[in-house]
């Protein structure tokens, strides 16, 4: 076995194994080696490369044979892991060991040693190195750190197969890059780095001593180089002029005419007629202050057609700064990263842009330091991986947001992430040390002065509740992706508690395993560390004590309160969404049946907020708070005191709503990473709140989707929104349609031959007829269901089919992440993805990796979910039937949202094909049909579809 100083040497001069392994699946107990691959580096160069594939004496799962590509048969006259274990550990022992995620490959390799070898030919961890983790602590930045998404971030060439050897030698490249770039980092992030490593995380502890010993880099700490900003330009705002300077529509065509502004700026750019036509309609709007409704089909480039008129008119109107709201990330940052630096070059003027978010998307630093000064009190030892990610990013971000650090996941570091965000912290403001060097302070004061200021929908109404002052105030407003728009309007105005809201709050305080752990803990050690009388600290311990078991009695009485609640109204766990909602019609409903529990829960925390109210209160002079670390923990004491009162104001919220005008449901969701029952309430009409709060605010404005018509009509969402609430006059609608010729790029076929989709025998009628198209075509194809439970079923008639013919089947919620899918559906032209809800929109795969897409059902929404039933019997009291005035609609917008997959270039080719005869055979499907750009091609049996459909790809 090699020494600590000795595996440094090799690795830092280029000598040592890249390995990696296939298995047959996640457990080292239960799992087996499928095939090793290794690669033997010399001074930076690769000398040798190992691939053995080995009999795993069990049967490989289909999901593995289909990742890797390895059969049954491929492993059949292999050798056993036995016969090649001790070759590939003595290697392992003369060579420092990377490999890439090695605490899993690494229990492979630990599980086989200890069953095959004696304990002394067991290698050690000190040996290995794990590049995720390097790759994640100095490459913040990157999309993402699995291995082939890393290798593309580099630009490296590597095999798309998921095979061991390929992956060993992507790995070998990746040690280069990194070692590369610790040389280029001054020590100081070495020497913090180390400051906060408890434990050894495999080798890393010895190669990042070696690099704290280098010499100065002479590079400037905190100089961020590296990441993106959320600003763009340093214009101040112009001082108003006394009259409202107008748009004239020829300047406006200036910018996408052919041969003008954007043409001369923009490669490729091309002159569309209804880009040009929305712009100048907005043009319009703005100067005769009115918000325009507008429909933009796929294509027409919105983004630009609403941005240039609007900075046009901040430019010559100084109190005319505007905000755009999307709903998505992807647009947002599209917005920001890319349309804005475009239009940088292109405008005859300067103008300022501000990306701002919610103020919880940023990290405090005071939080953040006060955490590090009592780490081994505050968290538990594996969670000191997570802080390690956040160390040098620190060092080099602009922005402190952390949505750009993809090394740190808030979803599974909530509890970390809570304890050092700025929305949950105390904020001293000008008293704070790190004022100066605040983010959420910068990006807040540069957006008050700024010309544009891109936000989310959830951003823009919590500026309207907080009388503007996140945002500051505005005249004009864009809100992109506007469909979206009630949808997120209810969730803010509404109110959800689940118990791990209570159980953070508690387990931030006290935490007694796996080791005591806590803020009481910190500040118990801090008093203990004091110089004071006996009795006095005997005193303050005592009042901690008192704290600790007030915050154990606040999180008995929350698992108490929903664990009744779960045996109360749930009866059993379903795999399926549609069972795990029940809506609560009335105060009673709820409360009796939990009444007991409810109250408890509500006292014991009110108890522990006037505990700890009576406990600053008694200490806010104490000797012991003289030092920083207790200053800090103090105020983070004072920040959970609001949070407690947050959230028992929550639970009265849940006791004091009016049930006839608000929506109250429980649910079971997963969030975090855990199943656990949340309790919803969202406001049963937001339309007079949208009426009243939002569209008075602004002077002008556009409300802006691909899908906002309803057979060419535009009253559905305007009553949805509110509009009928507003005078005329204040607002237009119109329609500019795709620049795209779906005639000629697409064919729409609806089959009208499949059973009933209620009917017991239609899923795998449709499975059936899904497989034939499928192996008769051979084309990249996306299948969009209305439930997971479906897809399931369609997935496993399709999957040995497809691994037959060779075809790669991609299942959501079976194959990996949404992000995941999407980049092996683009990387696999003539794949098969199957997605449900979030796969009907924000899907872009243009050219041969999507040429048919199959939509399986209407998408209406589950008649039992209790939105769904509270605004259809609202529908139904208003305008007599909710089925037509509510679940049709709502069906119609989605329906066109998943239409809009296919088409996305104009070099775009395809079929369409619906597979639900309701849009036929109904009253109501002509709706569909008439609210799509193409004439719909009705087929009554199997043979012409099929005909049909590979004729099309011969024409």
């Amino acid at each position: 076995m090699l020494s600590n100083s000795q595996f440094v040497d090799q690795l830092v001069s280029g000598h040592f194994i890249a390995l990696d392994f296939e298995t047959t699946g996640l457990d080292p107990e239960e799992n087996e080696i499928l095939e090793i691959g290794y690669v033997r580096v010399v001074s930076g160069k690769i000398e040798e490369r190992y691939s053995q594939l080995v009999n795993p004496v069990q049967p490989i799962p289909p999901f593995i044979q289909k990742l890797t590509g390895i059969s049954q048969d491929d492993v059949l006259n292999q050798p056993a892991l036995r016969d090649v274990l001790p070759d590939l550990v003595r290697v392992c022992a003369e060579h420092p060991v990377v490999m890439h995620n090695a605490p899993f490959d690494f229990s492979f390799l630990r599980a086989a040693s200890k069953r095959w070898l004696s304990s002394s030919a067991l290698v050690s961890s000190d040996q290995i190195l794990d590049t995720l983790l390097l790759s994640r602590i100095f490459y913040p930045f990157a999309p993402s750190h699995r291995l082939g998404e890393l290798a593309a971030f580099f630009e490296l060439e590597v095999s798309p197969t998921h095979r061991a050897l390929d992956d060993a030698e992507t790995t070998a490249h990746l040690v280069f890059k990194i070692l590369e770039k610790c040389q280029t980092i001054d020590p100081a992030v070495f020497h913090q780095l180390l400051q906060y490593m408890d434990g050894a995380f495999y080798g890393l502890r010895f190669l990042l001593t070696h690099f704290a010993e280098n010499k100065p880099t002479g590079l400037q700490l905190l100089n961020a180089e590296e990441g993106p900003d959320n600003i763009i330009g340093q214009v101040e705002r112009k001082t108003a002029s006394e009259k409202k300077q107008k748009l004239s529509k020829e300047e406006i065509l200036d910018y996408f005419s052919s041969g003008g502004k954007l043409e001369k700026r923009i490669p490729r750019f091309e002159s569309r007629t209804p880009q040009v036509e929305m712009a100048q309609a907005i043009a319009t709007c703005i100067n005769r202050d009115e918000i325009l409704i507008a429909e933009a089909g796929t294509g027409v480039g919105k983004s630009l057609a609403y941005l240039i008129p609007f900075l046009e008119n901040a430019n010559r109107n100084a109190e005319s700064r505007f905000i755009v709201a999307t709903h998505t990330k992807t647009l947002q940052e599209q917005l920001f990263y890319k349309d804005l630096p475009v239009l940088e070059s292109v405008m005859p003027f300067a103008f300022k842009g501000v990306l701002l978010k919610g103020r919880s998307n940023y990290i405090c630093l005071r939080r953040f330091h006060s955490l590090l000064d009592q780490l081994h009190d505050r968290i538990s030892e594996n969670q000191k991986e997570a802080i390690l990610s956040l160390l040098y990013w620190l060092f080099v971000t602009k922005t402190g947001d952390i949505e750009e650090n993809s090394s740190f996941h808030t979803d599974y570091e909530h509890h970390i992430w809570s304890m050092i965000n700025a929305g949950e912290g105390l904020c001293l403001k000008s008293k704070c040390a790190f004022e100066k060097r605040c983010y959420l302070q910068r990006v807040r004061r540069e957006s008050k002065s700024a010309d544009v200021v891109v936000v989310n929908h959830s951003l823009l109404f919590a500026n309207l509740t907080n009388n503007q002052s996140i945002i500051g105030p505005f005249s004009s407003l864009v809100v992109d992706e506007a469909h979206h728009l009630e949808e997120v309007a209810s969730q803010y105005l509404g109110e959800s508690l689940c118990f791990s809201d209570l159980a953070e709050l508690c387990q931030s305080l006290y935490q007694k395993r796996p080791k005591r752990h806590g803020l009481l803990v910190a500040i118990e050690d801090v008093v203990k560390a004091a110089i004071l009388n006996e009795s006095v600290e005997k005193e303050v311990l005592k009042q901690i004590k008192g704290l600790i078991k007030q915050t154990g009695l606040v999180f008995e009485a929350g698992h108490q309160f929903f664990t009744v609640v779960e045996n109360s109204f749930f009866k059993k766990e379903t795999e399926s969404d549609e069972f795990q909602k029940i809506r609560f019609p009335t105060a009673d409903s709820l409360f009796g049946a939990v009444r007991f529990e409810f109250f408890t829960l509500l006292g014991e925390l009110v108890t522990l907020q006037k505990t700890v109210k009576e406990f600053l209160d008694n200490n806010e002079t104490a000797s012991w708070q003289r030092s920083r670390s207790a200053e800090n923990l103090t105020l983070e004491l004072m920040s959970m005191l609001d949070n407690m009162r947050m959230l028992s104001e929550r639970l009265q919220y849940f006791q004091s709503i009016d049930f006839s005008e608000t929506v109250v449901w429980l649910e079971r969701v997963t969030q975090r990473g855990n199943r656990e029952l949340v309790l919803q309430a969202v406001p049963l009409d937001i339309a007079s709140k949208l009426a009243n709060k939002l569209y008075p605010e602004i002077k002008n404005g556009v409300f802006t989707s691909a899908t906002l018509t309803i057979n060419s009509k535009f009253d559905y969402l305007l009553n949805r929104w509110g509009f009928n609430f507003v005078a005329r006059e204040q607002f237009t609608c119109q329609s500019f349609g795709s620049p795209f010729d779906y005639d000629a790029q697409m064919h729409f076929l609806v089959s009208d031959f499949l059973p009933d989709p209620r009917h017991g025998n239609y899923v795998f009628s449709i499975a059936t007829l899904i497989k034939e198209i499928i192996l008769s075509t051979r084309r990249g194809t996306l299948i969009l269901f209305t439930s997971f439970s479906m897809l399931k079923q369609v997935y496993q008639i399709l999957e040995p089919a497809m691994l037959e013919a060779g075809l790669l089947l991609l299942g959501q919620g079976i194959d990996g992440s949404r992000s995941v899918l999407l980049q092996r559906f683009k990387n696999n032209q003539h794949s098969i993805l199957l997605g449900t809800n979030s796969f009907w929109e924000g899907v872009d795969v243009p050219g041969e990796s999507l040429e048919i897409l199959i939509i399986t059902k209407i998408p209406f929404s589950v008649p039992s979910d209790p939105l769904v039933q509270a605004r259809s019997e609202l529908a139904t009291n208003r305008f007599g039937n909710g089925f037509l005035n509510y679940s049709v609609p709502e069906a119609i917008v989605q329906f066109k949202q998943g239409f809009g997959r296919l088409i996305r270039t104009g070099r775009d080719r395809g079929i369409i094909l619906m597979l639900d005869h309701r849009v036929v055979t109904s009253q109501y499907g002509r709706l569909f049909l008439s609210s799509v750009p193409v004439e719909a091609e009705i087929h009554h049996n199997r043979e012409t579809l099929i005909h049909r459909i590979e004729d099309w790809f011969l024409e």
